[in-house]
């Protein structure tokens, strides 16, 4: 993993502001429910950084969520705001170029 592209991310997620980020994801939310009908549908959020995707995902009974990020304050921020449920997510601080993921 390149450490210049990590710093540039965890740069960016110092801010607060990000100009992508969506109090309400709705789109993603849309699509995500149209392919992934089964709750037990297993589903990788990559680059899900700061986003509250996974929260809407959550609330509605997903359990087989990963949130895939090269920032770990991103992750650290989503995992900080689903509290308790952040456990029901895998989390993985990676650069989706190099990551192995187990099927």
């Amino acid at each position: 993993m390149g450490t210049d592209l990590k710093d540039h991310w965890e740069k960016v997620y110092s801010v607060t502001d990000v100009s992508w980020y969506q109090s309400n994801p709705r789109r993603s939310l849309d699509l995500v429910t149209q392919v992934a009908s089964s709750r037990s549908s297993r589903i990788i959020d990559v680059g899900g950084g700061t986003s509250s995707l996974v929260d809407r995902l959550v609330e509605l009974g997903y359990d087989g969520l990963t949130v895939l990020d090269l920032s770990g304050r991103a992750l650290s921020v989503a995992r900080h705001r689903l509290g308790d449920q952040d456990a029901t997510v895998q989390w993985l601080e990676a650069d989706v170029l190099g990551v192995t993921l187990q099927g």
